[in-house]
């Protein structure tokens, strides 16, 4: 019986308190939908990787942590009965698909935690069939939360650099052969100090205490999730693999 309480409570809260993570779901209008073949390189907890299976995707999840990968397919087992869902352990530098594999890529808040960022993203453009998308959300390193960071000399969980702003993308993009054909900030002040708050609490008391204020903040937050490109807590861009 605590069992299902658990999971009911689970299911009800998912994908739990980190309101930056919940906002990142503003991005899904920017996706495509119906059949087609999606990469969620970076996949985390499943949030969007589910979100793209919702829309009617079939998706390689692919995490680096192998408790990860055995929660999501856990928690997830009846998508991933379906054949459309399927959680994969790996490292993302150990992937190897044949080129032209995928219609849409997603790569949130992962990209900053690689050294070879300009491989994986060369890697990305081989795997994109022409025509399709990157979907790119990384922190904006001219936001004073991630301009005033340390960043790690390895790639040891933290990330290596402060993060990424337009004309980093438009480089970075450029050398993979893939077009910015959009961008948008994450995160308005509104959602940074809601997350703030419930994150203060949870860290202090646990989230049972956290979970009144994370209910408290839901009616505020959703409504400032997008933003402009240059003041956002993160920054996303649309990249587009030129059709032959």
């Amino acid at each position: 019986m605590q069992n299902v309480f658990y999971q009911t409570g689970r299911r009800l809260l998912f994908p739990g308190f980190d309101i930056h993570t919940r906002s990142r779901a503003s991005l899904c209008k920017f996706w495509q939908t119906g059949e087609r073949r999606v990469l969620d390189a970076g996949c985390g907890n499943g949030y969007f990787s589910y979100l793209a299976w919702k829309s009617g995707a079939t998706v390689d999840a692919v995490t680096f942590e192998q408790h990860s990968a055995e929660k999501a397919n856990s928690f997830f087992a009846e998508q991933v009965k379906t054949g459309r869902l399927n959680f994969i352990y790996k490292n993302l530098y150990d992937l190897d698909y044949p080129a032209e594999t995928f219609d849409e890529i997603i790569c949130y808040e992962v990209l900053e935690h690689l050294v070879r960022d300009r491989e994986m993203m060369c890697r990305f453009s081989k795997w994109l069939k022409p025509g399709g998308v990157l979907h790119l959300c990384t922190p904006n390193k001219q936001h004073p939360f991630h301009a005033n960071t340390i960043p790690s000399a390895t790639e040891d969980g933290w990330h290596v650099r402060q993060g990424y702003d337009r004309l980093s993308y438009e480089d970075i993009l450029a050398q993979a052969g893939l077009k910015p054909d959009m961008y948008a900030g994450i995160g308005t002040l509104v959602v940074w100090k809601c997350d703030d708050l419930v994150g203060s609490v949870r860290r202090a008391w646990g989230h049972g205490v956290a979970a009144p204020f994370f209910l408290l903040t839901w009616p505020i937050w959703p409504w400032f999730c997008l933003t402009s490109p240059d003041t956002g807590y993160s920054i996303y861009v649309k990249g587009v693999k030129p059709a032959i």
